[in-house]
């Protein structure tokens, strides 16, 4: 299930310009943008989500305006990266989706609606394996 897609991606004018600039690469243009680097740029956006989100949610994740905010963020991160220049606006709004996808990994913020790995999987958390004692309390009584 995709977090994003190529309408949500194109939703107002200036952005379908920005997308046409980035993408329209052909030697001779065609004036509108590319839906095979627009959807391969939506795939490399859900696939960093789902690697932040993996750590401690089932993927995908169901949060659709959230999710599909940040897959268009990423995504537009990603087709300005491969065109060759990241305007600073498209940087920055980047770097906050890393950050919140960051805060999401790490638990210090809950995807909403998300359901959690350990929710789900009994016995997954820690677990301590050691060796038996050999100088116990028993044996070491003796000295």
């Amino acid at each position: 299930m995709p977090y994003a897609t190529l309408a949500d991606l194109s939703q107002n004018t200036l952005l379908q310009v920005e997308l046409q600039q980035v993408t329209d690469r052909a030697d001779s243009p065609t004036g509108e943008a590319n839906a095979v680097v627009l959807q391969r740029a939506l795939v490399a956006a859900d696939r960093l989500i789902d690697s932040f989100l993996a750590a401690r949610y089932l993927v995908p994740v169901s949060a659709p305006e959230l999710m599909t905010d940040l897959a268009v963020t990423v995504a537009r991160w990603y087709l300005h990266t491969w065109a060759g220049a990241v305007p600073e606006a498209v940087k920055d709004a980047y770097d906050s989706a890393v950050s919140l996808l960051r805060l999401f990994s790490d638990g210090r913020a809950r995807v909403p609606g998300a359901t959690l790995i350990s929710a789900t999987r009994p016995g997954y958390g820690s677990a301590v394996i050691a060796p038996p004692v050999v100088f116990g309390t028993d044996f070491l009584s003796n000295y």
